[in-house]
């Protein structure tokens, strides 16, 4: 019941999903294992998400540590990078637990998960110290987060504009050239067509338009 409310949420289809978590609810508690307690707290973190129940961080947590404790690294990778952006500031420790969980798990969509939350939060870390050494952290992150997205077969098609998007905002941010940025900007607005995701589609555009401002 649990991954058929999570195929729903999926499509955004909330009604339906709400009707196979009651049924999860109904028998979670009749001698269910840690496995499928885990997928339990997992679907109804996404389903309180999605009908802002700021309950979901706690649902989120527990099954992070079921996750862990059933050695589902790839699941543990990214429910950890999911609670590493919870607060305002990042939460480091579960950061660094997602990139580990992720190379555990070979999954590609785990580490490249892995890889562009951290990078993000590199990206910050240069934004508010412009070093040179704080650049170079965020440029080598961002460009394993394309080599992955590019050369890895990923199911999760969205994260391959997004990396793509992330790395051109962080270049921008570095005040690169126009000639620099432009490459990359094109490769996110390309993939964001291929695959129809719209927000990073209209995201690019924006970021061109500030290269534009630039010239």
């Amino acid at each position: 019941y649990s991954f058929l409310s999570l195929t729903y949420l999926k499509f955004k289809e909330i009604e339906k999903a709400n009707i196979f978590l009651e049924k999860a609810t109904a028998i979670v508690s009749k001698n269910s294992s840690e496995k499928a307690l885990s997928y339990y707290y997992y679907a109804q973190n996404k389903y309180k998400y999605y009908i802002n129940d700021a309950t979901y961080v706690d649902d989120l947590l527990k099954s992070f540590q079921l996750f862990e404790k059933t050695n589902n690294d790839t699941f543990a990778a990214i429910t950890a990078i999911k609670i590493a952006y919870q607060e305002n500031n990042v939460n480091e420790d579960f950061l660094n637990k997602s990139m580990k969980y992720a190379e555990k798990s070979k999954n590609n969509d785990a580490i490249l998960e892995a890889y562009l939350g951290k990078s993000n939060y590199l990206s910050e870390k240069y934004v508010s110290n412009k070093t040179e050494q704080n650049f170079v952290e965020a440029d080598q992150c961002h460009q394993k987060s394309l080599f992955i997205a590019e050369k890895k077969d990923v199911y999760n098609k969205a994260n391959i504009p997004i990396a793509y998007l992330n790395y051109a905002n962080f270049l921008l941010e570095a005040n690169k050239t126009s000639a620099e940025v432009a490459p990359v900007l094109n490769k996110a607005i390309q993939y964001s067509k291929k695959y129809e995701i719209l927000s990073v589609f209209t995201n690019s555009y924006g970021i061109n338009a500030l290269l534009l401002e630039k010239e």
